[in-house]
């Protein structure tokens, strides 16, 4: 996947990193459920002025995607801008996506990669999985998979879907590898087949019967270790 591909990866995640934005911004947040735009707009702006980072950052989206006000790139910019130098992990994942897709700015690959990882060390999950991407695809970076695999890893264990898929097809390769030594293929099988089982991959388009495929290449005690971790496991971690 090259960089244009990995920027409509990040267009597509953009608005699912806005479904958790403004939970301190109650008022203009209740007002957006009801669609009043004008008093959304008039609570989210008062508490922007004021320095909450969630208002900053929906009033980023708005101005986004032109909703309630007239699309205006640059004003989306500038809040998320904000929003990010408040220390919000969400804004500065945000604002990376901003720079690689050139929403009120000119695209910066080298910007958006630093504000990524930042957002990813500070526990952004979208984030963490972007990296993930980034290295499995080497944009901007050079191509590693244990460094993929250790990003996917920690948006897996807080329970995103598609990470544990894109993790579980990392050990798999893994597992098939023609130097890959017996115990540890086999433990890259178990784990791949534990994470295909938490996902349902079935759910995910492209990726039906990754798992009847890991399993028959399994023996019955390894199909049954990933089925145990597989119930055993509970999601970690937390957005900041």
């Amino acid at each position: 996947m090259q960089i244009e591909a990995i920027r409509v990866l990040l267009a597509a995640l953009v608005m699912f990193l806005a479904g958790g934005a403004a939970a301190d911004a109650e008022k203009g947040m209740a007002a957006l459920e009801k669609g009043d735009y004008k008093t959304a707009l008039k609570e989210l702006n008062a508490d922007a002025k004021k320095g909450d980072a969630d208002a900053m950052f929906m009033l980023s989206r708005l101005y986004a995607e032109g909703k309630g006000v007239k699309e205006d790139r640059k004003q989306a910019f500038q809040w998320m801008e904000r929003a990010a130098k408040t220390g919000s992990v969400r804004a500065q994942g945000s604002l990376a996506m901003y720079f690689s897709e050139g929403i009120g700015v000119a695209k910066d690959d080298a910007k958006s990669l630093e504000l990524g990882r930042r957002a990813a060390d500070g526990g952004d999950l979208i984030s963490q999985f972007i990296m993930g991407m980034r290295y499995n695809n080497a944009v901007g970076v050079l191509r590693d998979s244990e460094q993929a695999a250790a990003w996917w890893g920690k948006a897996a264990e807080r329970g995103m879907l598609r990470a544990q898929v894109m993790l579980a097809g990392l050990l798999r390769q893994k597992a098939g590898a023609s130097d890959a030594k017996p115990e540890q293929a086999s433990a890259d099988r178990i784990e791949a087949a534990k994470w295909l089982i938490l996902s349902d991959s079935a759910r995910l388009p492209g990726t039906e019967g990754m798992l009847a495929g890991m399993k028959e290449k399994m023996t019955p005690e390894e199909i049954g270790a990933s089925e145990d971790r597989a119930r055993d496991w509970r999601p970690t971690g937390a957005a900041k």
